[in-house]
């Protein structure tokens, strides 16, 4: 019930009387597939030695690794842009107090922003937060004696989080969404503003700089 809401919130924006409101979205950018593996040319034990020194000195947090089998998991939770493209809003709002507009990445971390429907008589205030999750499985393997690749397998999990109160009345909704996806996929969010995310590749880049020691 709390989708259908806010899902009337956000369709059918257009100019009505005095007040009048409309959202734009425009869908993220196409991406080229980045390697996710890499051979690098010395031992799989100096390889391993130097993934996890950097691993160490970075961000992702290590969930579980084997050293005997090459297996490593870590995880990313940090600001969605860094590592997704989720489009671009833009929503404006005209009314007797003046128009105002308000133009974002859909990958921000925090937004607010007004809508307003004028087929409902609703104005409104969104306070949007988008998270990111990123579960790393990372392969070392000896390919030689002196050659070692190292492959990397990225799952995304992107949560989207809306609360929408209106400026005319004390109703208040929310809703929360998860949607994943993996390095060559893509989501939906469902309800509301469209919202697509793909990945960047950049993680994938990111986390085989820290086996080349780049």
């Amino acid at each position: 019930m709390k989708r259908r809401f806010i899902t009337i919130v956000f369709a059918g924006l257009s100019v009505v009387s005095c007040l009048s409101g409309k959202v734009d979205y425009s869908p993220p950018s196409q991406y080229p597939l980045k390697e996710k593996s890499v051979v690098i040319e010395k031992p799989k034990d100096v390889v391993w030695k130097t993934i996890m020194a950097n691993i160490s000195n970075s961000f992702f947090v290590i969930n579980n690794l084997d050293k005997e089998s090459g297996f490593i998991n870590i995880s990313y939770t940090g600001p969605p842009c860094n590592y997704v493209d989720c489009g671009w809003i833009d929503s404006e709002v005209n009314n007797a107090k003046g128009r105002r507009t308000y133009s974002f990445a859909g990958c921000i971390e925090y937004k607010q922003y007004e809508v307003a429907n004028p087929q409902t008589n609703f104005l409104g205030v969104v306070n949007r937060n988008m998270k990111l999750e990123g579960r790393i499985n990372i392969l070392v393997q000896e390919e030689e004696s002196s050659k070692t690749r190292v492959s990397t397998n990225v799952r995304y999990l992107v949560t989207k989080s809306l609360t929408v109160q209106s400026l005319t009345n004390n109703f208040r909704d929310s809703m929360n969404d998860t949607i994943n996806f993996d390095s060559n996929g893509q989501a939906t969010f469902p309800g509301g503003v469209t919202t697509i995310c793909r990945p960047n590749h950049k993680l994938e880049e990111d986390v085989l700089k820290m086996a080349t020691g780049n």
